[in-house]
């Protein structure tokens, strides 16, 4: 009984450290930063079509996209470029929160209002991919 009891708790332990070791090497977890903002606004910055875009997003978002109609994917396309269009951009955090890397930056809007935005993306394979994102002026509220 003895020996059972050691045997499970050994194999406990192998299955924790394996479980732990696994989940810190992912590559995508070691660089939740500013830099995987920055490198996203630049792809969308530089993208002419939505299809250069969808490779960056998540499995969900970018099925929505996908299937979605000519007009709809221009558009779609059009607010991704308006929300890379805040200059001069300043990350105040980027974390993991659950299994999301949530980064938050303050960015002066076209209109030279500062605002705040928060970009959540989602380890995909070796990459952070995007899954939601929204602006807020200093008051808290959706930007107009």
């Amino acid at each position: 009984m003895r020996k059972q009891s050691r045997r499970a708790a050994v194999a406990l332990g192998f299955l924790l450290t394996t479980a732990v070791a696994a989940g810190s090497c992912a590559p995508w977890r070691a660089e939740c930063s500013g830099a995987v903002f920055l490198r996203f606004r630049d792809a969308v910055a530089s993208a002419e079509s939505l299809d250069d875009v969808l490779p960056l997003l998540a499995g969900s978002t970018r099925k929505a996209h996908d299937v979605a109609a000519p007009e709809q994917r221009s558009a779609g396309l059009a607010r991704l470029k308006q929300a890379a269009e805040h200059t001069e951009p300043k990350v105040d955090s980027a974390r993991i929160v659950n299994d999301l890397c949530r980064i938050e930056v303050t960015a002066a809007a076209p209109s030279q209002r500062i605002e705040k935005g928060t970009y959540n993306f989602r380890g995909e394979g070796s990459a952070w991919k995007l899954v939601s994102w929204g602006w807020l002026d200093e008051h808290g509220n959706f930007p107009r």
